[in-house]
């Protein structure tokens, strides 16, 4: 498990929040973040332009790694062989 480490997050209100960020499913376009223990699933579009901007490039930084893995607590999965069968 990477370590995790908690980030100031703000929305497009101007609420802000010290979570830590788990995960992006783009397809859904989810944005997973743990504060105290509780997982909080997001909208991207609930966040603001700066923190919209990371979540994108540390997305594609870490698609890059593994094309088609699943992003995790900042790790990529690598599928196993009987997966692929």
């Amino acid at each position: 498990m990477a370590a995790l480490s908690a980030r100031e997050w703000i929305d497009v209100k101007g609420r802000k929040m010290q979570a830590d960020f788990e995960s992006f499913d783009p397809d859904a376009n989810l944005v997973t973040l743990r504060k105290l223990g509780k997982v909080h699933k997001i909208t991207l579009d609930q966040f603001n332009e700066k923190d919209v901007t990371y979540v994108k490039r540390r997305h594609a930084r870490l698609s890059q790694k593994t094309p088609g893995a699943t992003l995790d607590l900042g790790c990529v999965l690598k599928p196993s062989k009987s997966m692929l069968e």
